[in-house]
């Protein structure tokens, strides 16, 4: 005859032993994948942030602005973006600064401007900074990254050109470079393959 106490096993006891059995397996499998996945991130960050190598191309005050952004930041390992011997092909990432000199800001910076994006002036800055990257872009392989970083406004087509190319950025605001070189030194596939 059943008791009280074996139906509280059968329905109770039993039951819960088997979930809490099958939780603790799904939470144990879950756990073995998630860390597998996880070693993974920290060993391509890890990679990317002390071994990938940056090379720096235009501007000089810009480039003397983002190594000093990165210095602050000690994001990277220093002699991975400061050391003079770094090329264009051994560079993980190509950071290019474009800066548009504009001689009326430097004649009277207080004199406010219109717009003034359809002067021939700025049409053939536009064209040098597009043959610059355009240069640029069919110097890398597919494993390099570029960041373009300017200060002027591009046209349609450099913006274009570099929107197709796979790990390209265009950057027009200082405050956000060292993040996208965070984000392309850890997201950039290993040129091993």
């Amino acid at each position: 005859p059943l008791t009280w106490l074996t139906q509280l096993c059968e329905l109770l006891f039993f039951p819960a032993i088997a979930a809490i059995a099958g939780g603790l397996a799904i939470v144990w499998a879950g756990e073995l994948v998630v860390n597998r996945w996880l070693e993974r991130y920290k060993e391509r960050s890890g990679y990317g942030l002390a071994k990938r190598k940056v090379f720096f191309s235009g501007a000089e005050k810009m480039i003397r602005d983002v190594r000093h952004d990165l210095l602050l930041s000690d994001l990277i390992n220093r002699k991975n973006y400061t050391d003079p011997n770094i090329d264009l092909y051994e560079a993980d990432i190509v950071i290019l600064c474009i800066s548009k000199d504009d001689p009326a800001q430097n004649e009277d910076p207080d004199k406010p401007r219109g717009h003034q994006d359809d002067t021939a002036q700025n049409t053939d800055w536009q064209s040098r900074a597009r043959e610059t990257i355009e240069t640029v872009i069919d110097q890398l392989n597919c494993h390099q990254a570029l960041i373009v970083f300017t200060n002027g406004r591009l046209d349609s087509q450099t913006k274009a050109a570099i929107e197709e190319r796979s790990f390209t950025t265009l950057v027009n605001c200082r405050g956000r470079i060292v993040s996208d070189i965070h984000s392309l030194l850890t997201t950039l596939p290993p040129r091993n393959g």
